[in-house]
């Protein structure tokens, strides 16, 4: 038999919740076409569905019959849309959490990639018309005004869409046609971008100077992305201690080392803040995947990963199966946040799949959290995942002692360590103090001077200064309790301005 009439058969998982996998038999020219990873429509029963390939056999398995083996319908992908490392993790996931590997493939890819009915319309690319100047106007060819000022347009613009060409030279559809066919100029069909982060653009980024602190962390995390091999951090750090610059530091190593970064954040209202600060850093080489995109915008952000013009990543817990090349560096932001669990099929934990992931793909994890949870901060503190380093010792070592001992004073902090703290960590400092000496806030129904009132006198009890009252009534109530408050001025303006 030749190889051009050879058939061959193809074992296919559904996106189903169904375990087993299915064996097709493939035409002579799907034969020469598939790919594991690529998708494929079989029929199912009484339907037709669209499936994954995750095996090719030149012979069907012993204890099936030829006959019980039905044909393949459609071979859909001349490249696979899931590549070895993706299809990897995949069967990870299916073991380890006893889900079939046909939902966690299709949890993986793009929404409309997947469809269970012959006649639902894949999602594609969107397609618009240009208009590109081939030569400019000879001689011996007569043109009209508006055919004039179609050329004139190309020619101090360039290729352009039509639509907007017709706007701006403020011609017809046909007057660009007959261009067309005098051969002056080129009507094609072109892909264009469903831009998510299109608001964005123009954002101007702002790098801050590390702490010592962030300083000695990120040299920890570098040496290891250095080595090239799978390691492991568990970044604990309170909110406004500066995790964030150092997250994104090392995405900047990751990228000159040319690898690839990948950021997961547990829910949907943090994706926009982080998407915008890494565009700014960034720029288009950031990519962003969430459920609330729209099917064509998600399909375009998937397709620019895979295709390797995006190489740094963000989104939620399905973001983890993106298919990025060359993975150096993965951030799970607030790794003990119960979103990052699927609750529903396929189940799975997106921080511990990012873990497996660096590990098979031989980069470093990196666990964020001011309150770490309890198997991510005993498995680093063993040395099983990584290891401990907290982020900005001072902070947590003030917090520590102020639980202790209600008698501090966090003013001092505030004014005279400003510029190793954060507004939002000393505000954060504050807070716990507040905590600690039994303030819970101005939710007084007494109202807001009797609240500052009793927070005089509470402070005062336990050592704190006038001071501390106006970092209090400066935070929540600077304009209800100026008056009611003796202090210097400057002084005043000083902490309020810091927090």
């Amino acid at each position: 038999m030749n190889s051009v009439d050879k058939t061959s058969y193809a074992e296919v998982a559904v996106p189903l919740h169904v375990f087993q996998t299915f064996t097709y038999r493939l035409t002579p020219e799907q034969t020469g076409q598939a790919e594991v990873g690529a998708r494929l429509v079989v029929p199912l029963g009484r339907s037709v569905v669209t499936g994954y390939i995750l095996g090719l056999q030149d012979e069907p398995a012993a204890e099936l019959a030829e006959s019980d083996i039905k044909d393949a319908k459609e071979l859909l992908d001349e490249t696979p849309v899931c590549g070895p490392e993706i299809l990897q993790l995949a069967r990870w996931v299916a073991d380890y959490y006893a889900c079939p590997i046909g939902e966690v493939i299709k949890a993986a890819l793009p929404p409309g990639m997947s469809p269970k009915r012959k006649t639902a319309t894949l999602v594609q690319p969107k397609l618009r018309r240009f208009v590109r100047l081939l030569q400019s106007n000879s001689e011996e060819q007569k043109l009209t005004e508006t055919q004039r000022r179609v050329l004139a347009t190309l020619e101090a613009s360039g290729p352009m869409l039509l639509q907007s060409l017709i706007k701006e030279a403020n011609v017809s559809a046909s007057t660009v046609a007959s261009l067309e066919k005098k051969a002056l100029v080129e009507i094609y069909v072109e892909a264009i971008r469903r831009d998510p982060l299109a608001a964005n653009l123009g954002i101007s980024d702002v790098e801050h100077n590390l702490t010592a602190g962030q300083s000695a962390i990120l040299a920890q995390i570098e040496e290891q992305m250095n080595t090239g091999d799978y390691s492991a951090f568990l970044l604990h750090g309170v909110t406004g201690s500066g995790k964030t610059e150092v997250y994104m530091r090392a995405m900047s190593k990751a990228l000159s080392l040319g690898r690839s970064a990948m950021m997961l954040v547990p829910e949907i209202a943090l994706t926009p803040v982080f998407s915008r600060r890494l565009r700014a850093r960034f720029g288009d080489q950031v990519a962003i995947f969430h459920s609330s995109l729209q099917k064509g915008e998600r399909f375009d952000e998937w397709t620019r990963v895979r295709n390797g013009e995006a190489r740094v990543v963000i989104g939620t817990r399905s973001a983890v199966f993106a298919p990025v090349k060359n993975l150096g560096l993965i951030v799970v932001d607030e790794e003990h946040e119960s979103s990052y669990r699927q609750q529903e099929s396929p189940y799975y934990n997106a921080r511990d799949v990012a873990i497996v992931r660096a590990q098979k793909e031989s980069a470093t994890v990196v666990l964020g959290s001011a309150t770490p949870s309890l198997e991510s901060f005993h498995n680093a503190s063993k040395g099983k995942s990584g290891r401990v380093i907290p982020l900005n010792k001072e902070l947590r070592s003030a917090l520590l002692e102020l639980q202790k001992q209600a008698t501090s004073s966090p003013y001092v902090i505030a004014t005279e360590r400003s510029e190793q703290f954060s507004p939002a960590a000393i505000v954060n400092l504050f807070a716990s103090w507040f905590r600690t000496i039994g303030l819970q806030g101005c939710s007084s129904h007494s109202g807001r001077r009797t609240f500052i009132t009793n927070a005089a006198r509470k402070i005062s009890t336990v050592g704190g200064s006038l001071r501390d009252v106006q970092v209090l009534a400066g935070h929540k109530a600077l304009s209800t309790t100026q008056r009611y408050i003796e202090a210097d001025a400057a002084a005043q303006k000083k902490v309020v301005d810091l927090i």
